[in-house]
């Protein structure tokens, strides 16, 4: 893994400590604030981060090759251009309405190291994200020192917000796209 495990404490530790007062975040008494804050007192590993993103800069280029290359070798069409996702189950879908969807899902389906390198690159993008949204949390959270309940009001809409990462790669002809819905979408 490229992000250490204490620089993505949060907001793991924010529902363990919700966990164990026993409340949802919104009624979090306030003592789960300080087991909270604890946990956001750690800034990310930026040299940890940085090198993660330039391997995923350079794996999805050299992924985004490979795979256009199968998809001439097999005749699939890239027009509109396919979107990428990892399924709740762990296979690579199209989520967008390309009219070879299902060829390209048994393309992955029949290629275990290409849906492999897929979902590596999805969960080191996703880290990536959480690791950012984690610092520029972090920096909000401190910047609210002194005021418990702004504090407590943005641990809230974190908790409320967390999880919700899904990594898109969209193959384009000018070459691969990745975002992930909600954010704004990024070239790779």
């Amino acid at each position: 893994m490229f992000v250490s495990a204490t620089s993505l404490a949060f907001p793991q530790a924010a529902y363990q400590a919700q966990a164990r007062a026993g409340s949802a975040p919104e009624a979090a008494p306030k003592q789960v604030l300080p087991a909270v804050a604890a946990s956001l007192t750690e800034a990310v590993d930026g040299q940890q981060v940085d090198a993660a993103r330039q391997w995923l800069s350079a794996e999805v280029a050299d992924f985004a090759a490979e795979v256009g290359k199968k998809f001439r070798e097999e005749g699939l069409r890239t027009s509109p251009e396919p979107m990428l996702a990892v399924a709740s189950d762990g296979h690579v879908t199209v989520v967008n309405n390309t009219p070879d969807r299902q060829q390209i899902e048994r393309l992955f389906a029949a290629n275990a190291e290409l849906t492999q390198r897929f979902t590596a690159i999805a969960a080191t993008a996703e880290t990536v994200q959480a690791a950012d949204d984690q610092q520029a949390f972090v920096d909000q959270y401190q910047a609210l020192a002194g005021d418990a309940k702004a504090q407590k009001a943005l641990v809230s809409q974190e908790a409320a917000r967390s999880g919700n990462l899904r990594f898109h790669l969209v193959l384009t002809p000018h070459g691969p796209e990745y975002f992930f819905p909600g954010v704004l979408r990024a070239s790779a």
